[in-house]
């Protein structure tokens, strides 16, 4: 919604989780989606452990400044700190994503992976032709051009939803929350107020 789509795929490359669910006519079954708990605060760690010691805490900034998806990434690159500081980030350290997200192994699928099992098994009515990628870790350079290059073009085609990537699931949500469809759902304040977190799972999930 968000987007202005009611069918399609959805690739929500997170924080903590990478989400991948199949859309048809407004509609998600539930069934064919399916996630990985490994996404940008892996990446993130992954920085920290190839920076020096008394630099791993600016992994976050490094990450966002200069790591990147994909193979033709330079040797290394100089980086300005926010403290003024400048520092030298290798080349096994710019490619943290491309190692971190494009790599699978026994124990987790890679994003594409992830993304080409969804495709497999989205129902018909979903428009598979093409796929929006979302969340703040799809913001790190060169990631949609490597998941496209991944996964192919025959499969699907990569769409973003321009700026706010990072922002979509929330803006789609606050808009599927004002159908007058999800009106007797609404928590109000005076309830949360008067019945904290219990008003919420009563409402949502009923025992």
């Amino acid at each position: 919604f968000g987007s202005g789509r009611e069918s399609g795929v959805v690739l929500d490359c997170g924080h903590g989780v990478q989400s991948c669910c199949p859309v048809a006519g407004g509609y998600v079954p539930s069934a064919s989606c399916a996630h990985e708990l490994f996404a940008g605060l892996d990446v993130t760690k992954w920085v920290a452990c190839t920076l020096p010691v008394e630099q791993s805490d600016m992994s976050t900034f490094v990450k966002e400044a200069v790591c990147a998806a994909g193979a033709s990434q330079p040797g290394s690159t100089d980086l300005e700190l926010p403290d003024g500081k400048k520092i030298t980030v290798d080349e096994s350290t710019i490619r943290c994503p491309e190692h971190a997200l494009f790599i699978g192994t026994p124990e987790r699928r890679s994003t594409d992976q992830l993304l080409l099992s969804v495709l497999s098994g989205a129902p018909e009515s979903c428009d598979r032709s093409a796929v929006l990628v979302c969340g703040g870790s799809s913001n790190l350079s060169g990631f949609v051009d490597r998941l496209q290059q991944k996964v192919g073009d025959t499969h699907a085609s990569m769409v973003t939803p321009g700026s706010g990537a990072d922002r979509l699931v929330w803006r789609g949500g606050s808009m599927v929350s004002q159908l007058s469809t999800w009106v007797r759902m609404w928590v109000t304040r005076q309830e949360y107020y008067e019945h904290g977190d219990v008003s919420v799972s009563r409402r949502y999930a009923p025992t």
